[in-house]
């Protein structure tokens, strides 16, 4: 069992970022000494504690998108994520036979462009369109949260916010078996004035 000599994979995790501190500019430079990266997970953080369609501005959103202390204490550049995974798991009492995942916009996004969730849980709204969304809902085979362009302009020039991915991944070669070689890839990209812009660096080769 295992791989043939040769075979080779490529993964990657893409994760957005809302910066806090109130700064005129970001750069990919400051990103990079900032060792944002190292400091943080780079897996979008499940969430077991928020209610169905509960406020945006309720302690529960508060609390689930803040930094803690420590990571307060690590990082020059002060940011949140863009989104979290709600997950209601199957329940002892029945009330829920499956388990329900999808991803949702930070709390300050849905207050301040005043989105709205209809019929189906997990789809937002702004003046009756649809603004903001998880793909997995729609039946996509992963979960992607996705945002309409000009919903989040409106949101960057409104809050004064800076927005980053981080990207992490690996290139994996096969050696026959599960022996293999693989390259650490990581990377930021800086969204501004409607372009990204970023690189992904090879960070060793092992």
């Amino acid at each position: 069992m295992g791989f043939p000599i040769g075979e080779q994979h490529i993964w990657s995790i893409a994760s957005m970022h809302i910066v806090t501190d109130k700064r005129e500019k970001l750069t990919e430079e400051e990103l990079i000494s900032s060792g944002f990266i190292q400091s943080q997970s780079s897996n979008t953080r499940d969430c077991y504690s928020l209610f169905s369609r509960e406020y945006s501005w309720s302690p529960g959103y508060k609390a689930e998108f803040a930094m803690s202390e420590e990571e307060d204490d690590t990082v020059s550049i002060k940011a949140i994520p863009a989104s979290i995974n709600i997950l209601w798991e199957e329940e002892y009492d029945a009330s829920q036979e499956e388990t329900t995942s999808f991803m949702i916009p930070a709390g300050s996004t849905i207050r301040e462009m005043n989105l709205y969730e209809k019929s189906v849980d997990g789809i937002y709204y702004c003046n009756e369109e649809i603004a903001a969304l998880d793909l997995l809902v729609m039946g996509n085979e992963h979960s992607e949260l996705v945002i309409r362009k000009d919903i989040l302009n409106q949101y960057m020039e409104k809050t004064n916010a800076k927005l980053f991915w981080n990207i992490v991944g690996e290139k994996q070669y096969f050696l026959g078996g599960h022996n293999q070689k693989w390259q650490r890839r990581e990377g930021y990209f800086v969204y501004e004035s409607n372009e990204i812009n970023g690189h992904i660096r090879i960070v060793d080769d092992i």
